[in-house]
């Protein structure tokens, strides 16, 4: 969904953009609501399904601009080598 957006805006006046946002947008729409069922919800919000897609995006993309992980109530730093140095540790 945000590639389909991000293609959109770049060509806002192409046909073949807006068709492919278009698609991207009811295949979601169209698994969500599949989904739902499946499990049995009641009342399923299948029109923030797009939403939640942008958002965990978002934080994708933010997760690669720190080093510091929150995990469990404990602050660590994670190394070049993805080991993780607790929080207690970082001023030594």
């Amino acid at each position: 969904m945000p590639f389909a957006l991000l293609g959109l805006a770049l060509s806002p006046a192409n046909a073949w953009g807006l068709g492919m946002a278009s698609v991207a947008l009811l295949s979601r729409l169209a698994l969500q609501i599949q989904a739902d069922r499946v499990i049995g919800m009641t009342r399923p919000a299948w029109q923030l399904g797009p939403l939640r897609d942008l958002l965990s995006f978002s934080v994708f993309v933010a997760s690669h601009f720190t080093d510091a992980v929150t995990w469990r109530g404990q602050r660590f730093r994670v190394r070049r080598d993805g080991t993780l140095i607790p929080a207690k540790d970082l001023a030594s």
